[in-house]
């Protein structure tokens, strides 16, 4: 029991670190063209920073948060800006009369690759978040996760 509790302890802030990430991201949300990097990155902060003044962070737990979730967002940046040329090299397939599955398949592959390292990183940048916060607000964190998602 103790063994699955601590695993979801260590999952919270994981999904706290990259739910804001995504978010100011707008990944998920289909048609909007153009989005501004900066703008998403205090987006981001902001959303963050909101959630550090519920938790009555000191000024170090701030500051160790947000260098983390600065590096997060700059690796999610680089991750958006290459959806362009995915998309293209997937509609030149598309648009091939007899494309190659192969370099389809690998295509594929190498976007799960990137994405498996990115999620990787959010894991990392949830268990320092975690190291980061005190038992307390660790529970504040995981209470409000539960009452988000509605989860028990």
């Amino acid at each position: 029991m103790f063994r699955i509790r601590r695993r979801r302890l260590l999952f919270l802030p994981l999904l706290l670190v990259a739910g804001a990430t995504l978010a100011g991201f707008g990944f998920g949300h289909h048609g909007r063209c153009g989005r501004d990097p900066a703008r998403m990155e205090r987006h981001v902060t902001a959303f963050v920073e909101d959630r550090l003044d519920d938790l009555e962070a000191t000024d170090a737990q701030r500051q160790q948060i947000l260098e983390t979730v600065k590096g997060l967002t700059a690796e999610m940046k680089a991750m958006h800006a290459e959806r362009e040329d995915m998309r293209e090299q997937f509609l030149s397939f598309w648009d091939a009369e007899n494309p190659d599955p192969k370099a389809v398949h690998a295509a594929v592959d190498a976007r799960i690759e990137k994405l498996r390292a990115m999620a990787h990183k959010a894991a990392d940048a949830g268990l320092k978040v975690h190291g980061t916060l005190d038992a307390k607000q660790r529970a504040e964190v995981s209470e409000a996760i539960r009452e988000r998602t509605c989860g028990k």
